[in-house]
């Protein structure tokens, strides 16, 4: 997800609907004029980073900021979850030649990003044994993953097994685990009764994102149809449902607010895919 980095800068950041620990939640923001949701993948410690206040869950690259700083969020905001990505590995992180070798595909529309075959032992070590200790040593509140989708590249009981290790180890590190994407691993899970996560935040349910032209939109009306019926499979489930949505049409910000209000789902619009 942080190769929203990478791309298309046009666009501005829209944030639509947390809060704070509980003294500061009540002197810097109040219930009614709490965000639920908000995601800044793209906002480092050297940007404007205390623009971010009010969100009762509050998603940031936890690798762009200190501990000090992060603890100033959390003052400021309800929890506080880093990004961390499980299925693919961007040049720009310190470690990306150390398992470059791992990786076996290149990442659609992101040039800087690859496929990693989650597979291989040093890689689960790697994510469990060392990322994730080192992100939530600066007292995040949980993980946001991202690319379990690589499931479906290397579709096999073993990844399968391999991605439900990976998680079930970091379930013992922390008690937020929200994943992004990746809905046949989820469905599967889910079949199989494995709880090793709290949440799902689904992407681009009612817009799309026309990367050739460089412009968003509504999505097609299968895809709605199809992600709308797994998104209520996994809430029956007992599982929280976040969206994460890109346009700057106004209606259909609207149409996204309406729906997830009355389903009871966490959401997320930006006009910037760079999620700055």
């Amino acid at each position: 997800m942080q190769r929203w980095l990478i791309m298309i800068s046009a666009f501005l950041c829209l944030g639509v609907v947390g809060c704070t620990k509980q003294q500061t939640q009540k002197k810097n923001v109040s219930h009614q004029e709490a965000k639920d949701y908000g995601v800044f993948l793209s906002v480092t410690r050297d940007d404007h980073y205390k623009k971010l206040t009010g969100y009762k869950t509050l998603v940031i690259d936890a690798q762009s900021f200190n501990k000090q700083q992060i603890n100033w969020l959390q003052e400021h905001n309800g929890k506080v979850l880093s990004y961390m990505n499980v299925g693919a590995i961007e040049s720009f992180r310190p470690y990306y030649k150390q398992y470059q070798s791992l990786t076996f595909k290149d990442y659609e529309n992101w040039d800087e990003e690859r496929w990693v075959d989650v597979n291989d032992k040093r890689w689960q070590q790697f994510l469990t044994q060392k990322l994730a200790k080192q992100l939530l040593s600066k007292n995040i509140d949980g993980l946001w993953l991202d690319n379990l989708d690589v499931y479906d590249f290397k579709h096999s009981i073993k990844t399968y097994h391999r991605l439900c290790h990976i998680l079930s180890t970091l379930q013992k590190q922390t008690s937020i685990l929200i994943i992004n994407g990746a809905d046949t691993f989820v469905q599967q899970a889910i079949k199989e009764k494995h709880h090793y996560f709290t949440g799902i935040n689904q992407e681009t349910v009612f817009t799309a994102i026309d990367f050739d032209h460089h412009k968003l939109h509504s999505q097609k009306n299968s895809e709605t149809i199809y992600y709308t019926d797994y998104l209520q499979q996994v809430k029956k489930k007992g599982y929280q449902v976040y969206l994460l949505e890109y346009t700057d049409n106004k209606k259909l910000a609207q149409k996204v607010q309406s729906y997830c209000q009355k389903k009871g789902y966490h959401y997320y619009i930006s006009d910037s895919i760079e999620l700055d």
